[in-house]
């Protein structure tokens, strides 16, 4: 199970070298598309997974899409600031990104609860 951790890393940062120089040349929205259907379609895979092996690969897959939007947010960033907006930019960026993992799984786990509206199960 620790793989599933390492591959997606891995992918994280294999995507984040090939998706760069892949969006200067072909845009920003078509490699920023096809990474979020990618992440999708690999999510799907990590819930359906029916071995460890297929979990990992998934997540290696899923890396690669993540990769997707967090070099495109910092490539779209670029183009339209510069000087301070940018700086200001990145921190705002910088700060999401340390911020998030920190509370998505908190607010995740809420909803799991019978209590929640919405979401959990009545039983």
């Amino acid at each position: 199970m620790q793989a599933t951790l390492a591959t997606t890393l891995i992918g994280l940062a294999l995507g984040q070298l090939l998706v760069g120089p892949v969006s200067d040349r072909f845009g920003r929205r078509r490699p920023l598309v096809v990474g979020l259907v990618l992440y999708a379609i690999a999510s799907v895979l990590c819930a359906s997974a029916w071995s460890i092996e297929v979990l990992i690969a998934a997540r290696l897959l899923q890396g690669f899409g993540a990769a997707t939007g967090i070099a495109m947010a910092r490539a779209i960033a670029r183009d339209v600031n510069s000087g301070t907006q940018l700086a200001r930019f990145y921190s705002l960026l910088t700060a999401a990104t340390a911020i998030a993992p920190a509370i998505a799984p908190i607010a995740g786990a809420g909803c799991w609860r019978p209590a929640c509206p919405g979401g959990g199960s009545s039983a």
